[in-house]
């Protein structure tokens, strides 16, 4: 189901992991392996799943709007990004996975504050280009 309530339990079941821990998909789980097990796959099957949340939940607020962001939401969302920067900050944690983790973090605040904006269709573009306009050919991460 696609309601704001859906969208929220997921999004928080990527900030508390899947069951066993062994989700690509899910970023408690990458965390997980990736203190534990040492894997360090990329990111991008996370960013895959957080995007169409975010594209799922603009879709929300476009077409209704009397819909309310709650503050599990933004519990949510906040939880994410502070994932991202919590791992960031171990000194374990080597500068590609820093690079991986800092993009990611990069991207949901940019598709965040596209959601919160309300005047933007395509969330995942959005990102897009917006990454492209402050990469102009350079690795920001």
């Amino acid at each position: 189901m696609n309601t704001i309530a859906h969208i929220t339990d997921r999004f928080l079941r990527q900030t508390h992991g899947s069951q066993n821990a062994d989700d690509h998909r899910n970023l408690a789980d990458y965390i997980w392996m990736l203190n534990h097990d040492g894997v360090a796959v990329d990111t991008d099957m996370i960013w895959e799943e957080l995007i169409s949340d975010f594209e799922r939940l603009n879709l929300i607020f476009h077409a209704n709007t009397e819909a309310v962001f709650s503050r599990k939401l933004v519990y949510a969302v906040n939880g994410l990004v502070m994932l991202c920067l919590n791992q960031i900050g171990l000194d374990t944690c080597d500068t590609e996975i820093r690079s991986r983790l800092l993009q990611l973090a990069w991207r949901i605040g940019v598709a965040w504050d596209a959601v919160l904006a309300g005047d933007i269709e395509a969330i995942g573009q959005h990102v897009e280009m917006e990454e492209m306009a402050r990469d102009d050919g350079k690795h920001l991460f």
